[in-house]
């Protein structure tokens, strides 16, 4: 209904780590094509704690009716690409990827870079968290949806690249 929103965020805080890269990996598909009124947004980012949920801080992929983009937000200012070349067969899984980088971040769909954002002059890192929950957000605003649409996540995986850690995960971890 209208100005309704549901989220899902992971109580564990994934960092930005210097000259490594930050992975999210996320396996999913859309019951449906991009509908008016209707914002779908996945990936490692702060959520706003009440309706409608809007992403504060993080990188993320968005849905609308104009199509699939990938979003930097550093403290609620957004740097957004725009509407990748890419149309989804329905109920099809994909693998979206998220390559946090301190001066940059890409956007990948099933091994096919789609965009990269450059840090925005004047920041250190793409968003203004040292690290970041995975979320899930999806909201209808601004009217009724125009159909319904769901986004269905089957499984997610964040990893850490570059570093050479020579500790066990375990003590890593704590």
């Amino acid at each position: 209904t209208t100005t309704t929103g549901v989220q899902f965020t992971t109580y564990a805080e994934f960092p930005i780590l210097g000259v490594s890269e930050l992975y999210g990996e996320f396996e999913g598909s859309f019951s449906a094509q991009p509908t008016t009124n209707t914002i779908i947004d996945f990936g490692l980012m702060r959520t706003a704690t009440s309706n409608p949920y809007a992403p504060s801080d993080g990188v993320h992929f968005r849905l609308t009716s104009t199509g699939l983009f990938g979003v930097i937000n550093s403290n609620g200012s957004e740097t957004t690409t725009s509407a990748f070349d890419f149309t989804y067969t329905l109920n099809h899984k994909y693998q979206f990827i998220i390559a946090v980088h301190e001066r940059s971040v890409e956007f990948w769909i099933d091994d096919v870079l789609y965009a990269t954002i450059a840090t925005p002059v004047g920041q250190g890192q793409p968003c203004m968290s040292s690290s970041l929950p995975v979320s899930v957000r999806h909201a209808i605003v601004g009217g009724a949806a125009g159909s319904a649409i769901s986004f269905v996540l089957n499984d997610y995986t964040v990893s850490i690249g570059g570093p050479n850690i020579a500790l066990t995960s375990c003590r890593q971890q704590a």
